[in-house]
């Protein structure tokens, strides 16, 4: 289950707790919530639809006052008051206090026969990520894997599993999807390490996260080209396809039960791949979606059960023919059409709405959090010092390598990889060398693991493994004592021109 204090993984890596990384954001405020209560109540029976107030809930953004209808009317003609005539006493009282801004419930969760009543705090603020990552909904959950998506209007969590609703499409634009994205990236990196989650970035979009890229669960650099996606798709393809072979092989038919065989032999569990796309309406990648979308079909079909999870955007929802996401989250602002098709919706409402949550055609309004840049800033530095404390105490020991294997040092392109190479062997740069060779395959790409060696350099697993722990000891990629043997990111990309 998510942990709000650190947890260690089973490589060692600490998460860290998130009192240190998140705010607490605005707390409820000390509304007059006793006075308002008591007008409501009263102006509700001079109505003629007396109500009850049981209980009152407040949030940083709105009241709710959950209410309990009572039987209306003169003795001898006394009769039960509906939610339906609550909510036309509502629509007078919103007349006679104008400064007021209220929202109705038909009916509350969790309080049988009550209805619900919104009222805007006078200060209106939005919710903390840590103010729903700490209810005891989430704490609860016992997924690494879950994503808070949000509050209804009667403050239940909306909380769904990665691992089992597989990928997400948000829907809309602007600054609403930015911090919901977010959140979701900031929560699977707060809660998994390095060693249980991958993360890479792709689409022009993915810009506004660029301060992620320094994080040891980046794939390689972002990317925001097609051409340069489309490369990065097809490698996810192949790993996909790695994967289902390795799971037939093992008997194994989902991610957790061959890393749970893995663990039991003694062996590196596999990663999960979280890979974000944003955006798919973007001009460039529309006008390019014949190469690309065969490839996002399969891994949509396929990816989830081998731990490869697509987090897609889009601004109008309308995708391509051929793609099916089940669960979406459309900002308010690009939900026109699933506002039409709610039943007994009362329109105000949508004023303390951010986003619906969509499954199929079921439609939840909730209210989302918000994620502030100095929050985004800590987690990456908390990682950033981790993994640097974790390669200064390690004691590299270069593993058994098979004959044509050498050992590199850190490069900055394929050519100074190889003139080191040569230097430390005193002889001159041999490219046949499998791990020169390996090392000018991983300037090229970014990252490097046993799939592309086998694909490009014919080599066997035993021998692609060598090559890559070669390369891990020399520092030229990052140490292996986690589950990065696919997909590994270079200690110092080239391709990201650092100095």
């Amino acid at each position: 289950m998510p942990q709000l204090f650190s947890r260690m993984d089973d490589a060692n890596w600490l998460t860290p707790a998130i009192a240190e990384i998140l705010d607490q954001g605005a707390a409820p405020p000390n509304s007059p919530t006793r006075e308002q209560t008591r007008v409501l109540q009263q102006e509700l029976n001079s109505l003629g639809t007396p109500a009850r107030i049981i209980n009152v809930r407040l949030t940083p953004s709105h009241t709710l006052f959950v209410a309990r209808p009572e039987s209306g009317g003169v003795l001898g003609g006394r009769k039960a008051i509906t939610p339906q005539d609550i909510r036309r006493s509502m629509a007078r009282i919103a007349e006679q206090h104008k400064d007021w801004t209220l929202g109705f419930l038909n009916d509350v969760q969790e309080a049988e026969g009550t209805v619900g009543i919104l009222l805007r705090t006078d200060q209106h603020q939005p919710v903390s990520l840590r103010r729903m990552l700490v209810r005891p909904t989430f704490r609860d959950n016992p997924s690494h894997l879950a994503l808070a998506l949000g509050l209804t209007l009667e403050e239940q969590m909306v909380i769904r599993d990665l691992g089992i609703v597989g990928h997400l499409l948000v829907v809309g634009a602007d600054n609403p999807k930015r911090h919901f994205v977010r959140s979701l990236l900031l929560t699977l990196v707060l809660f998994n390490t390095p060693a249980e989650l991958r993360l890479a970035l792709l689409g022009a979009g993915c810009q506004a996260y660029n301060a992620l890229v320094g994080l040891p669960h980046m794939l390689g650099r972002l990317l925001t080209s097609p051409e340069d996606g489309q490369r990065l798709l097809d490698g996810l393809a192949k790993e996909a396809q790695r994967r289902q072979q390795y799971f037939t092989e093992r008997g194994a038919d989902n991610l957790d039960t061959y890393n749970a065989r893995l663990k039991e032999q003694g062996s590196t569990p596999l990663p999960r791949i979280a890979l974000l796309i944003d955006s798919l309406s973007e001009e460039t990648w529309h006008a390019n979606r014949e190469r690309w979308l065969p490839t996002l079909t399969l891994l949509l079909t396929n990816g989830a059960q081998v731990g490869i999870h697509l987090l897609l955007t889009h601004e109008t929802g309308q995708l391509p023919e051929g793609l099916s996401m089940p669960t979406r989250v459309v900002m308010r602002a690009a939900a026109n059409e699933v506002i039409d098709k709610l039943k007994d919706f009362p329109r105000p409402n949508l004023r303390f709405v951010d986003a619906f949550v969509m499954e199929g055609e079921q439609a939840t309004p909730v209210e989302l959090c918000i994620v502030s840049e100095t929050e985004t800033n800590r987690t990456v530095e908390y990682w950033r010092q981790t993994a640097a404390k974790r390669k200064q105490e390690a004691a590299p020991t270069a593993p058994e390598v098979s004959a044509q294997t050498g050992v590199t040092g850190v490069f900055r392109s394929e050519s100074d990889a190889m003139r080191y190479i040569a230097a430390q062997q005193n002889k001159p740069a041999d490219t046949g060398s499998y791990v020169q060779r390996g090392a000018a395959l991983a300037a090229y790409l970014g990252w490097l693991g046993v799939g592309p060696l086998q694909d490009v350099l014919s080599l066997t697993e035993a021998d692609a493994r060598a090559v890559i722990g070669s390369l891990q000891a020399a520092g030229v990629l990052e140490a292996g004592d986690g589950a990065v043997l696919r997909f590994i990111r270079l200690a110092d990309n080239p391709l990201q021109g650092g100095g």
